[in-house]
């Protein structure tokens, strides 16, 4: 695609379409954030990390009560 002598492969418009309704914003208004970012909101992205943090996640295991259930006349040997 070629707009104003510039090319634009079809992968960009596709993650700005994507990016656009990620952030539920035109795709005008976020074509016209990424041609002039505002100052903080690249030092804001500068003081972001590389990688994310790794996050552990502890799941709370409750003990559960097992009960035993009468079933009547079963063989549980496997014999008849």
């Amino acid at each position: 695609m070629n707009i104003s002598g510039f090319y634009i492969s079809s992968s960009f418009v596709l993650q700005v379409k994507s990016l656009a309704a990620e952030l539920c914003l035109d795709r005008a208004a976020v074509l016209d954030l990424l041609r002039d970012t505002p100052l903080n909101l690249v030092m804001m992205s500068a003081a972001l990390p590389d990688e994310p943090a790794p996050t552990l996640v502890m799941l709370e295991t409750l003990p559960i009560e097992i009960v035993p259930e009468e079933t009547g006349n079963v063989n549980v040997t496997g014999l008849r």
